[in-house]
């Protein structure tokens, strides 16, 4: 009778023992639980910012497209005008021309080509650029 009641004593003891286990392991997993929706709150919180920071650069982009093509086109539409002149002189069309006039003509082309191809890579370019600067953006 003896050996049975230290044996119920030492079972008594190691289930007290899985009790203070098992209540060690609720605190934890409660502590889990709680930084689990502290850090999925954070990440919803920092979603959110950059949701609405991704919908306001969208907004200046269009804007930027839509400066870039006005001004592209405001600034190719008299280099057109002049090509179709000089195209004109060059051609004969208004009398005759001397193969210097043409070469000189020539030259003109390719310069007012140069000013286009300016116009097209690097004024969007600048444009960007002064609209990171005035909107406070980094690159």
């Amino acid at each position: 009778m003896a050996a049975s009641k230290t044996s119920a004593q030492a079972l008594q003891a190691e289930n007290q023992k899985l009790h203070r286990e098992i209540e060690a392991l609720k605190q934890q997993l409660k502590k889990l639980e709680h930084d689990n929706r502290e850090s999925n709150e954070g990440i919803q919180m920092l979603f959110n910012d950059l949701y609405k920071k991704h919908q306001k650069l969208q907004v200046i982009d269009k804007l930027k497209s839509d400066f870039i093509s006005t001004v592209s086109h405001e600034l190719k539409t008299p280099l057109t005008m002049i090509k179709a002149g000089i195209s004109q002189v060059h051609d004969g069309v208004l009398g005759d021309v001397t193969q210097d006039q043409k070469e000189a003509l020539d030259g003109v082309f390719t310069m007012i080509a140069l000013e286009e191809k300016d116009i097209r890579n690097n004024f969007a370019a600048r444009t960007t650029d002064l609209l990171r600067r005035v909107f406070g953006l980094q690159d």
